[in-house]
């Protein structure tokens, strides 16, 4: 596990995620503002490890567009929305109590600043009856994460989930482990119609025991991976003496020149914290 400490360059800095935690914990032992969004925390600190100087962030003295007592349904939004107790009152008697000020919405109301208290309450409705998932934040990645490998990994448990991020986390890069590519001009001029071409998708992860296949994994790509991943398994490293930076892991392609995917694989340890 990586610990953040001023030694890191920017540039590492980057690399690697870092719970708002830690970024507090950071920006307090070394004389940093603590306060903000984890985006703002990550941009202080880059900037701090960049210059060795605290950022110099303009104060914003926000005041509210309206008050409790004028919030009409003809009321403009105005800029700088904030989710106060009052607008939460307002939202409620034209609602009802099942009202929640939900990512979406919040969303809406900070990039509508023209629109109406009436104009809200329409999309609020019909925010709620849309299937859309919400986009998760990039300082929610850790929600991003979890969402995405039980899409990718049906009947996992959430134990799975957590230990796979846990590990993730302390490695570089992103939480994402294959590139796909299609070569059209070659499907083109030599291959014969599929009635079924592959369906993985880029950051897709799957989690193999071993020698057993994970389920719904390609059958041929597995033929090229599961040598390197049974080597792996039983604790071979450092494959072609220096060929991979992580030396428990290997970058291998499936065997379908048309459409190759890469495959990054790495060890996770059981009792991974």
């Amino acid at each position: 596990m990586v610990k953040l400490t001023n030694n890191l360059t920017s540039d590492e800095f980057k690399q690697y995620y870092f719970l708002k935690e830690e970024l507090k914990d950071f920006c307090r032992s070394e004389g940093l503002k603590v306060s903000g969004s984890k985006q703002e925390l990550e941009n202080r600190i880059i900037h701090y490890l960049s210059t060795g100087e605290e950022l110099n962030e303009p104060v914003e003295r926000q005041k509210s567009n309206t008050s409790s007592s004028e919030i009409t349904l003809d009321s403009r939004l105005g800029e700088n929305f904030k989710c106060s107790e009052d607008k939460r009152a307002f939202f409620e008697n034209e609602i009802g109590k099942g009202f929640k000020f939900k990512v979406r919405f919040q969303k809406w109301l900070k990039a509508n600043p023209d629109k109406t208290y009436r104009d809200a309450v329409d999309a609020y409705h019909e925010i709620q009856g849309s299937n859309q998932k919400t986009e998760i934040g990039k300082q929610f990645q850790y929600n991003q994460y979890i969402r995405d490998f039980f899409e990718d990994n049906e009947g996992k448990s959430l134990d799975d989930a957590i230990r796979c991020w846990k590990h993730k986390k302390s490695l570089k890069g992103h939480n994402r482990v294959m590139r796909k590519v299609r070569h059209d001009d070659l499907i083109e001029k030599y291959e014969n119609p599929l009635e079924h071409e592959c369906d993985v998708d880029e950051g897709q992860v799957f989690i193999a025991n071993g020698w057993v296949k994970p389920d719904n994994f390609c059958d041929s790509a597995w033929e090229s991976l599961s040598p390197f991943v049974m080597a792996l398994a039983n604790g071979a490293s450092d494959f072609y003496d220096g060929w991979m930076k992580n030396k428990k892991s290997a970058m291998i392609s499936c065997n379908d020149g048309f459409r190759p995917v890469s495959f990054l694989l790495e060890t996770m340890e059981e009792d991974a914290d």
